[in-house]
């Protein structure tokens, strides 16, 4: 299991940033609202106010998810370190050290191999593990190509020289 420092860095900037700015646009529209009521204004420009006070939480809570994402990311690569001559480790393991259910656990590995913040890995649902393609935690700055799937044909991103599970079909492919 390798982390891919170049997405984990850019999403922990990124989730700061939606966390930051959202807030203070948060900050300033609840203050709108307040003279909103307070004052003559119509109840349109309430309404107004209130969708965008929602469209601004949405944007600090969307921050709050992928800070948390983030966590897990380096949460996972942690504990894989001590699992690296193994070359797997169980999710019923991982729940257990993440103090998480084990759908839980399937649910955020899924997002994170999804968003290619985990390298050279996949989960084995048959036997319900996390396995490492490469028995490397290592951290790295990747670069991908678009592979075809012998399988189904689905495109997929795969680090090159790397293997890795179609995110469609499952099956395993090499580049």
């Amino acid at each position: 299991m390798r982390k891919n420092i170049n997405k984990v860095n850019s999403a922990k900037s990124s989730s700061l940033i939606k966390i930051f700015v959202g807030g203070f646009f948060f900050a300033c529209t609840i203050s709108v609202i307040i003279d909103y009521i307070n004052g003559p204004e119509g109840l349109e420009d309430i309404i107004i106010g209130f969708v965008l006070l929602l469209g601004i939480g949405w944007i600090v809570l969307s921050g709050f998810r992928q800070s948390k994402l983030v966590s897990n990311t380096i949460k996972y690569c942690n504990i894989a370190l001590n699992y690296e001559k193994q070359g797997k480790v169980s999710i019923n393991t991982l729940a257990n050290l993440t103090k998480n259910s084990e759908e839980n656990v399937i649910k955020n590995f899924e997002t994170i191999l999804n968003k290619g913040y985990i390298l050279g890995t996949y989960i084995d649902y048959s036997t319900r593990e996390i396995v490492f393609s490469e028995n490397s935690s290592k951290e790295v700055y990747s670069e991908y190509e678009k592979v075809v799937c012998s399988n189904c044909g689905g495109v997929n991103k795969v680090q090159k020289g790397k293997s890795t599970e179609c995110e469609y079909c499952g099956s395993i492919i090499n580049n």
